[in-house]
């Protein structure tokens, strides 16, 4: 095996999308051996990622899952319908990999840990025959490694913020303008409600240059809960569907996340093949999911939740969460942040 090593980031380091296609198209394009689900944003992309994920199992298919960063070990950012990659496969296919870039034709090239993982996770769901990639977005937007892949079903774009400046843009204009270079000719691109108009604009100006369909989640379907234990008993009504079930995910923002799948599990059911109505599909998978790393109680005793909001607005949802979810003990004084 070629002891070529990877580097840690080179996301702004020249045409990097340019050198993945060549790659790409070196391993036989092994993008392209199944429909992808592009997930992009800055908050709520891997649950969005997850859910959507869980739902398509539910429909009997073979899905493969992409995710980043990792929670625990980095075989978990490469799933095929909830199993990750075995540490031999994920071995196996770094060394494919790292062969390959020591050859004469890519002598001059190098690769970031990310991108090979991106490039690692195309080979093991092409070989693995999947029907359906949920490709979630690293950084995100046009000089992602994910933004490599020839082809896509879906663009989906949860919450958009101030993250990763002076990288993806300085400003929330330029980092909407960044990020909605995922968007593929033709697709069905679906925009979560934002929290400006500014976003929705530029992302529908990028969906109307490509020719994509847009679906603007905040319009298309509504949402009521109520909570009973540990779920929330959910009713959703669209202008052509209406329905309930239990979702199994608490924290507040879950809940704008889950409108973002419910707009894409309607549009693709309407040309789905299968015996499950739209509510099985959503209790079977939704009733009991549970996300690493997101409002994830750890400890009952006393409670422990973790939560991997790393920026201002995801920081702000995790505190509503909590102040809805435990506003008991937020006034008798025993409930702590960290």
């Amino acid at each position: 095996m070629a002891d070529t090593k990877f580097a840690s980031f080179l996301y702004d380091q020249g045409d990097r999308i340019a050198l993945l296609k060549r790659i790409l198209t070196k391993l036989g394009n092994p993008d392209q051996d199944f429909s992808i689900i592009h997930v992009c944003g800055t908050n709520g992309k891997g649950s969005t990622s997850m859910m959507i994920a869980a739902c398509l199992e539910t429909m009997d298919q073979k899905v493969g899952l992409f995710t980043s960063p990792f929670i625990g070990d980095q075989t978990n950012s490469i799933q095929i319908n909830g199993h990750s990659i075995s540490q031999s496969q994920l071995a196996g296919l770094t060394g494919l990999v790292k062969n390959m870039m020591a050859t004469p034709q890519f002598a001059d090239d190098e690769l970031s840990d990310f991108e090979a993982l991106f490039l690692i996770a195309m080979l093991y769901f092409s070989n693995q025959s999947v029907d359906y990639v949920v490709l979630e977005c690293g950084l995100g937007g046009e000089l992602d490694a994910t933004n490599a892949v020839t082809t896509t079903q879906y663009s989906i774009f949860t919450e958009i913020g101030l993250d990763h400046v002076g990288i993806l843009g300085s400003t929330i204009e330029e980092i909407t303008t960044t990020k909605s270079k995922i968007i593929r000719p033709g697709n069905t691109t679906i925009i979560a409600p934002q929290h400006s108009d500014t976003v929705n604009r530029i992302i529908r100006e990028e969906a109307r240059s490509k020719g994509a369909k847009v679906i603007d989640v905040g319009r298309f379907v509504h949402v009521k809960y109520q909570k009973l234990n540990s779920q929330l008993i959910i009713n959703y009504q669209t202008t052509e569907f209406a329905g309930t079930f239990k979702f199994g995910l608490i924290a507040d923002y879950q809940l704008e996340n889950l409108r973002t799948v419910l707009t894409w599990l309607i549009n693709f059911y309407q040309s789905a093949k299968t015996p499950l109505t739209i509510d099985e599909i959503l209790e079977r998978s939704l009733s009991q999911i549970n996300i690493p790393g997101r409002f994830e109680t750890i400890n009952e005793s006393p409670m422990i939740i973790v939560d991997g909001a790393h920026n201002l607005d995801g920081i702000k949802s995790f505190v509503d969460s909590v102040n809805t979810n435990f506003e008991s003990l937020k006034k008798s004084h025993r409930c702590w942040f960290f």
